[in-house]
């Protein structure tokens, strides 16, 4: 673990909660890396708080896919594969085409307002200045777009699927995160989606969808290629 970072101190109630949250934030913003060994005593000792909410909290990681739990040697940072990588994409496709079909005429009228908010949102995102910031701000964006079309589908089952698997799809995403990515393109794309849904045309926002995620797939061996050949 790096020595000049730092974790805030948790005085909540819900300290397994917190702790999973900070964990999770400090993943995805590359505070810690990808194969890096995590420091528990460090971490218990940053937070404030007991061995007990932190097990509880990287226990919920390595469920989902985020820490991997090695015994006698420690815990790490998922660091995905290309294969892991591909089958999440696909499995993601299906999942989300489900929701979809299910989503379109169920959203309310609230729940329509929300993801205008959130495409509005990305435009607001991919004009600001601080390149630094930008690609995880719109990979949280581009959760809560893809979460609330899961929500408005009202099955739990596809809710704790589709989240497990788009966990470790945005682990890759700032994984192998590239400066020339195309957020214009993908603005676009979820302008697109989002017009289907307003006229509540499900055939095409299961086929957009579709085709979102199979874009967002093919990009992802380019982008380790890249890395590779740099």
């Amino acid at each position: 673990m790096d020595d000049d970072m730092s974790l805030p101190n948790l005085a909540r109630n819900n300290l397994a909660e917190e702790a999973y949250r900070v964990l999770r934030d400090s993943i995805f913003s590359q505070q810690f890396a990808c194969g890096q060994q995590l420091d528990l005593s460090s971490i218990e000792q940053q937070l404030g708080i007991s061995r007990t909410p932190i097990k509880a909290a990287v226990d919920r990681l390595a469920a989902e896919g985020l820490v991997e739990i090695m015994p006698r040697r420690g815990t790490y940072v998922t660091d995905p594969s290309l294969k892991t990588i591909d089958n999440a994409f696909r499995v993601r496709e299906v999942l989300e085409a489900h929701a979809v079909a299910n989503s379109v005429e169920r959203m309310t009228g609230e729940q329509l307002q929300q993801l205008a908010q959130i495409v509005s949102e990305m435009r607001r995102i991919i004009q600001a200045e601080d390149r630094a910031t930008m690609y995880l701000n719109y990979t949280a964006a581009d959760h809560d777009f893809h979460a609330l079309i899961v929500e408005a589908a009202d099955n739990d089952v596809l809710s704790d699927l589709c989240g497990q698997v788009v966990t470790r799809v945005q682990l890759a995403r700032v994984r192998y995160a590239r400066e020339g990515i195309d957020l214009d393109q993908l603005t676009k794309e979820h302008q697109n989606i989002l017009a289907a849904f307003q006229m509540r045309d499900v055939k095409t926002a299961e086929a957009l969808v579709r085709e979102h995620i199979r874009r967002a797939r093919a990009a992802m061996p380019a982008d380790l290629q890249s890395l590779d050949d740099s």
